[in-house]
């Protein structure tokens, strides 16, 4: 009984069946040279197929210059490309998702801007470029680099911040970053939205790109809420204007009727809740009705309050608001969390509100009592003075104090 000769393949060592012609083991992918088994560990397969990648590759020269009878160590013929076995090819599955998602996750920035860094070349996987859109990946599985750097999912994190006027959101200026406000380093933060310079209020600092990206993208119709400060004393027909102006603007975004929390000859205080993102075009719509915008701060943004932070504060969110923001985030994608549909501004309503044509601006002060309403203030004293009403109207009571009058007259 003569010795089998060593080979690449993987044969039957059982001297047993030596006069039988061996017959290769098969995996999913190429046989690997030198491996001790066929069917080995997801993870041990990987490995051991990458290792091999790296030995066999040539350091110069073209395979398709040999000859076609030449055949590789590992089992493929010269110029054959590599397939990697079924399991760890990269075809979508589960846990695989878009490269701009996995980027902006990991503090990135928001997804436009990593899909960016993506056209610009400057992402790869596996040591394979993408400079087009649509690749997916899976961050716990494949090598993903930007810039040569590898990507690791970070811990996530979240400040609040209270911007103050005059500062900016963005990174591509000398000063006055909000982002310098938060102490201590904090390395891939990003502001989830913007403000503009002449705003003020809640701003989101975080590192957390599925947040952000529930926080901002208008399908999500994530509730925003701004105290405005208008000049001059508004009219409630001039609200339902800048209403039906602002509704073109944003040509049909969602946002809700315009609320009057206070007015005084001076001034006059709003509130507005946005589903999608205050415009620039709200200032230049109450200056053509001639009230000017003197203050625009956001005081909520989802779950997300402003509460006692004065300019320039900036706090961490408490691992129980963490956890709130992040099932409300879970809420919003699944479809659980719904708009006020009944408050919204629409087409319809803006119709029937041009139709609409107010007889009398309501009174500010006091209150127009009848006979089945006590009376307060200066006509509760007319009326228990037995002193007749201005309106000529019949108080309860003037009957029983006429002859005490009568006799001070």
């Amino acid at each position: 009984m003569s010795e089998s000769a060593p080979s690449n393949d993987f044969v039957s060592a059982n001297p047993a069946a030596s006069d039988k012609p061996a017959k290769a083991k098969t995996t999913s992918g190429p046989p690997i040279s030198g491996h001790p088994e066929a069917h080995t560990p997801r993870a041990k397969e990987g490995k051991a197929f990458f290792a091999q990648l790296d030995s066999e590759r040539p350091s110069g020269g073209d395979d398709d210059d040999h000859d076609d009878e030449d055949v590789a160590p590992s089992g493929r013929a010269p110029g054959q490309r590599h397939e990697l076995p079924i399991d760890l090819r990269q075809a979508p599955g589960e846990g695989d998702e878009r490269l701009q998602k996995i980027l902006a996750r990991v503090g990135f920035g928001s997804r436009r801007k990593c899909e960016e860094l993506i056209l610009e070349g400057r992402v790869a996987v596996n040591g394979i470029k993408h400079d087009q859109l649509g690749a997916k990946a899976n961050i716990n599985r494949d090598a993903i680099t930007v810039d040569g750097e590898r990507i690791k999912e970070p811990k996530p994190v979240y400040f609040i911040i209270n911007k103050p006027k005059g500062w900016y959101c963005t990174d591509d200026v000398p000063d006055k970053k909000i982002l310098d406000l938060i102490p201590g380093e904090h390395p891939r933060l990003f502001t989830v939205g913007r403000l503009d310079k002449s705003c003020e209020g809640l701003m989101l600092a975080t590192n957390d790109g599925r947040v952000a990206n529930v926080l901002t993208h208008p399908r999500y119709k994530v509730p925003k809420i701004y105290k405005v400060i208008v000049k001059g004393h508004i009219k409630f027909e001039e609200v339902a204007q800048i209403e039906r102006a602002l509704f073109h603007s944003i040509r049909g975004g969602a946002f809700e009727r315009i609320k009057v929390l206070k007015r005084t000859p001076k001034s006059s205080g709003l509130r507005l809740i946005v589903y999608e993102g205050l415009p620039p075009s709200f200032r230049d719509i109450c200056n053509r009705f001639g009230h000017s915008v003197s203050r625009v701060t956001r005081v909520k943004v989802g779950p997300l309050e402003l509460g006692g932070l004065t300019p320039g504060q900036t706090r961490k969110l408490a691992p129980e608001e963490v956890l709130g923001l992040t099932r409300f985030a879970d809420e919003v994608e699944s479809g659980k969390k719904t708009v006020n549909e009944k408050r919204l501004v629409t087409a319809a309503w803006i119709k029937q509100a041009s139709e609409r044509t107010p007889t009398f601006d309501p009174k500010e002060k006091g209150n127009r009592s009848t006979s089945s309403t006590p009376a307060t203030g200066q006509k509760k004293k007319r009326i228990q003075m037995g002193k007749p009403s201005r309106d000529g109207a019949k108080r309860p009571g003037s009957g029983a104090r006429s002859k005490p009058s009568a006799g001070r007259r």
